[in-house]
């Protein structure tokens, strides 16, 4: 498998997320176990791993390449779904504990948190729809092993 399968991998669990996170705004009550265990799963993921996808990017792939407009959207991109990750972790976190997920929203919270949980999917799925296109093509060029041993060392550590 090489690094591009990789990055791959992380963009099926992004979208499986996503799914998720768009189903529990779906819902009118989020309160059953299954809809909290499907917060609990997604606010941990977006909190965790996708942070690393973005640093398997920035830090192993983006570095190999010369820079252009595409690598500069995308890492543009990075920095907005970073600052767009705590607020719905925390909606998340406040679903998967019995509670409703206000943090960030004075009025209808419930409707704020399907209008917040709509954006970020919509952020997520074009923004790996793009690296798609327009980053992964280009990474396939790239020394694959050493990559590879990168994106498993940020998961293992120091």
């Amino acid at each position: 498998m090489d690094a591009v399968d990789l990055l791959l991998e992380c963009h099926e669990r992004i979208r499986r997320h996503c799914r998720g996170l768009l189903a529990l705004a779906e819902l009118t009550d989020r309160s059953a176990a299954p809809a909290r265990e499907t917060a609990a799963r997604c606010a941990r993921y977006f909190h965790e791993a996708l942070p690393l996808h973005a640093a398997d990017e920035e830090e192993s792939v983006f570095p190999r390449l010369a820079p252009d407009a595409h690598t500069e959207q995308l890492s543009a991109e990075h920095v907005e779904i970073e600052a767009a990750i705590p607020p719905v972790v925390a909606a998340l976190r406040a679903i998967a504990d019995g509670e409703p997920p206000a943090a960030g929203f004075e009025a209808q919270p419930a409707a704020g948190f399907e209008a917040q949980a709509r954006a970020f999917s919509a952020l997520m799925l074009a923004h790996i729809a793009r690296e798609e296109e327009f980053l992964f093509p280009r990474a396939r060029a790239l020394p694959s092993e050493e990559i590879v041993r990168e994106i498993r060392a940020r998961r293992v550590g120091p």
